[in-house]
């Protein structure tokens, strides 16, 4: 599979916190100010040295300071599939919530512009929507197999979710599986209070 983006848990807190700095940070010294340690002492040596350019840094800043724990590799078919979802009424809350953040259009405020790194965020209060909306397919799949893999009629979405879990992956992790990580990210995000980021690969 070759990832286009990748989904990663978001500090929504530790975001606000560094914002107001991040925000205005345009020199070296500016970034060193918020430099935590190896990792960004790394980022503050390449603004000095003119291989990142302010927005560049802040982007990868973010990254650094808020992304959490492993990425969900997504692959180029993924808004696809997304698209195929919103037809439920019941996810296209969700789905466009998510839709929005991989097309650059959800919280990525002017200072993060032109998109870099990060293309979109999700708030806390959006992933628990798109929780929402995953917990929906999820229980359509859990009916679908309890009936013998029974197609269930919902708009195309358990059928979307299932052809999604089957290419995501050119091999390797079983849809199932693939099924239950894009469930566990979410689901420790919503009790972790928060977001959600995507990150271009």
């Amino acid at each position: 599979m070759t990832a286009v983006w990748n989904l990663y848990r978001f500090d929504y807190i530790r975001f606000v916190e560094i914002r107001p700095y991040l925000r205005t940070a345009a020199e070296p010294a500016d970034f060193a100010a918020l430099s935590q340690g190896a990792e960004t002492d790394a980022i503050v040596e390449a603004v000095i040295e003119g291989d990142l350019n302010a927005i560049s840094a802040r982007h990868a800043f973010l990254l650094a300071c808020c992304c959490v724990g492993q990425p969900l590799p997504c692959p180029r078919r993924f808004p696809r599939i997304l698209k195929q979802l919103r037809q439920d009424i019941h996810t296209e809350a969700g789905t466009d919530l998510l839709s929005d953040a991989m097309a650059g259009r959800r919280n990525l405020e002017t200072w993060l512009q032109p998109r870099g790194e990060v293309l979109g965020l999700l708030t806390p209060a959006e992933t628990s929507d798109v929780l929402a909306a995953y917990l929906m397919a999820e229980s359509a799949h859990r009916l679908s197999r309890a009936r013998g893999g029974r197609r269930l009629r919902r708009g195309g979405l358990l059928n979307a979710f299932a052809t999604f879990f089957r290419r995501l992956f050119d091999r390797g992790l079983a849809a199932d599986e693939v099924f239950r990580l894009l469930g566990d990210l979410l689901e420790t995000a919503v009790a972790n209070g928060e977001g959600i980021a995507v990150i271009a690969v």
